[in-house]
């Protein structure tokens, strides 16, 4: 393949011994020379001539391998870790000021929304060419609402919102047991399918974070703006409230595994909190004070924005009676029923979002 002279030098370029790194006496290929330019000048040659020696020597090996069965690739894109991934980048996007990370979490929700989504709202659980045969499980649909949350938060884009707020009222209809508080990996529809006890979700976190945290997650972020979205007539709150309930003994049990759960135990006990920020995103104050939201470590906190141009729906209190102040953006920062003085300047603002210790960004 590379000839006597140059296989003994790639052997010990790369790490080739009799002996192996790997099973069965094999050598995986690797960075074994510490020194490149000692190793260089051992064969006489300059720094250019050692780097077009492994071109060449890369280029035959890749050829080499090229004969070789490609081993078969999962390219499988599932609806919850793209969920996760939204989030992530949205995040991320607020945080650091990266317009370009935004771009990427709307690309992949509106991927879902028009290739993962059945005309009757349903999402499939994953895409290859085409959707795959199976409907989403309830990872799928709790991630993919707080990746819209998060999304929402990062563009102010109404729809995302909306489409969260669905979601979750998909959840609380076809994955919610109202009787044993428990909610289902499957929609309930399903449930006949295969063995109902091994199908409850599990509250603890994997690989990646536990379903029914994720929804307790979503949940709560919408509990104190949306009172009305309820289950069987309950409230948001008491359904969270039934939910831990109904976890209660997992998460005592394993704490350290069910972190996603004692999070939302956590934010339910500690008080979540509203921002809501007044005002046309390009008049001038609006981008500081949203800047002041965006910089700071608020994992309680939810933000939305009103559009004083827009009439307020009836009956979200979260919404009524705040304006802008002498015809500026206004932030207001809101607990339970309870909202501090309205913010107009960035100072102002980031003093309120201060926690009672005067340092840092946030509660607990």
């Amino acid at each position: 393949m590379l000839g006597p002279e140059d296989g003994r030098l790639a052997c010990e370029y790369f790490g080739v011994t009799e002996a192996g790194n790997f099973e069965r006496g094999r050598s995986v290929l690797h960075g074994a020379v510490d020194d490149p330019a000692a190793f260089a000048a051992r064969q006489g040659w300059t720094d250019a001539q050692l780097a077009a020696w492994l071109a060449s020597v890369r280029k035959r090996l890749l050829a080499a391998r090229a004969i070789r069965p490609r081993p078969h690739r999962d390219e499988k894109i599932i609806t919850a870790w793209n969920g996760l991934m939204i989030s992530a980048f949205a995040r991320a996007g607020r945080a650091l000021g990266k317009e370009e990370y935004i771009n990427a979490a709307i690309h992949a929700a509106e991927f879902i929304l028009s290739r993962l989504r059945l005309p009757d709202g349903r999402l499939w659980r994953s895409f290859r060419e085409r959707p795959g045969p199976a409907t989403g499980f309830l990872e799928d649909y709790a991630a993919f609402v707080n990746g819209l949350l998060d999304l929402y938060e990062a563009t102010f884009a109404p729809r995302y919102l909306e489409l969260a707020i669905e979601y979750l009222g998909r959840i609380l209809d076809h994955f919610f047991d109202r009787e044993q508080g428990c909610l289902w990996s499957v929609e309930t529809e399903n449930l006949g399918l295969a063995d109902g006890p091994r199908l409850i979700a599990a509250a603890s976190d994997q690989s990646t974070p536990s379903p029914v945290g994720l929804f307790l997650l979503g949940a709560l972020r919408l509990r104190d703006a949306f009172p009305n979205l309820s289950s069987g007539g309950e409230g948001l709150g008491e359904t969270i409230e039934q939910v831990l309930a109904s976890y209660s003994s997992q998460m005592d049990g394993n704490a350290w595994g069910c972190a996603t759960l004692w999070r939302v135990a956590l934010r339910l006990a500690s008080g979540s909190r509203q921002i809501v920020l007044v005002g046309a995103p390009d008049e001038p104050g609006f981008a500081e004070l949203r800047r002041v939201v965006d910089r700071a470590f608020l994992p309680s906190s939810t933000l939305f924005w009103l559009d004083p141009r827009q009439p307020v729906p009836p009956g979200l209190p979260l919404w009524e009676g705040k304006d802008r102040i002498n015809g500026r953006p206004a932030a207001y920062v809101c607990q339970g029923e309870t909202c501090r003085q309205p913010a107009t300047s960035a100072e102002e603002l980031r003093i309120q979002l201060l926690p009672a210790g005067g340092r840092g960004g946030a509660n607990p």
